[in-house]
């Protein structure tokens, strides 16, 4: 198991802020590789549900690799190391997934 120090973490932080106070949530549809090749590995102060819409692909949460595909649903709590790609021996080209944020 890894261990990372505070200073380290905190430079993970994502500092993107996600809706707003009147509406704390914001949806996010993303194609990996087709709009951005991966999601790097980042926290948030924010709670996030991830659901993959097709494809393959890998969650890493808090250094654990999780190997997902269509109809996966991964709940990320504030605080945690993420980071979403796509499975490269896969058939399928890409994964498409929405990203829920909401404090």
């Amino acid at each position: 198991m890894y261990l990372m120090n505070i200073l380290e973490y905190e430079n993970y932080q994502e500092k993107i802020s996600h809706g707003n106070p009147l509406f704390p949530y914001i949806t996010y549809l993303c194609s990996i590789p087709l709009d951005f090749s991966y999601v790097p590995i980042h926290w948030h102060d924010e709670m996030e549900i991830i659901y993959i819409k097709k494809g393959h692909g890998i969650i890493t949460v808090d250094f654990i690799q999780y190997q997902v595909s269509a109809g996966t649903l991964a709940l990320i709590i504030p605080g945690q190391l993420h980071s979403i790609e796509h499975y490269f021996s896969s058939a399928d080209s890409f994964i498409q997934a929405d990203r829920h944020l909401q404090h």
